[in-house]
């Protein structure tokens, strides 16, 4: 959701309380009006939450194990551990340029603060994929602004702030965008599967 949206959104919330206010003074009518609104304005706080963390839910504490590579970690969440993969990023490749530095920064953040994550509805390669938050800032986004990251592929829906931290990463020639012709992690696994020789 466009934070213009969530804004008139609430907005309209606190319109209609005012109008109740109003109704008081005329009408029965405010009655359904007011109790209506608990309603509305919850229904309204929830997507604007969802719509800016991009997936549903609410933090939970996990406790750091290790990194798997720029995008993944591996952490404990009540006993269990779990793999999870950074939401709406796409950091590269351990084998590749930047990879190694990704993977390092991704440690370093995930170990100077208290942790978290939202779980997503999806997964990839078996690893659920998730906002992770560190000391409540979103680390998916750190990633990108220290140019460590890609945003994930349009079909995947990246929040707007990460396509506007990417471009001033960019710009800035921040991480691997220090090289004059750096390669998206796609590109790169691709062109190592096409490299794989096939054997009978």
């Amino acid at each position: 959701m466009n934070p213009s949206i969530s804004a008139a959104a609430v907005a309209g919330v606190l319109g209609l309380y005012h109008y109740q206010g109003f109704m008081d003074m005329q009408e029965p009518v405010s009655r359904t009006v007011a109790f209506g609104l608990p309603i509305l304005a919850a229904l309204v706080l929830r997507a604007v939450r969802v719509a800016t963390s991009g997936v549903d839910g609410l933090p939970l504490p996990i406790a750091f194990i290790r990194c798997k590579d720029g995008d993944t970690i591996v952490a404990d969440h009540a006993g269990a551990e779990i793999d999870i993969r950074v939401y709406a990023i796409d950091a590269p490749e351990t084998d590749q340029p930047y990879g190694a530095q990704a993977k390092q920064r991704l440690y370093e953040i995930c170990t100077s603060g208290q942790l978290a994550y939202i779980p997503g509805k999806g997964n990839s390669y078996g690893r659920g994929v998730a906002t992770v938050l560190g000391d409540g800032v979103d680390v998916g986004l750190m990633m990108i602004k220290e140019g460590l990251a890609w945003p994930a592929d349009p079909q995947y829906m990246p929040p707007a702030s990460y396509l506007v931290a990417h471009t001033e990463a960019r710009d800035a020639g921040r991480g691997l965008f220090n090289d004059k012709n750096p390669i998206h992690p796609s590109v790169w696994r691709a062109t190592k599967k096409q490299a794989v020789p096939v054997t009978a």
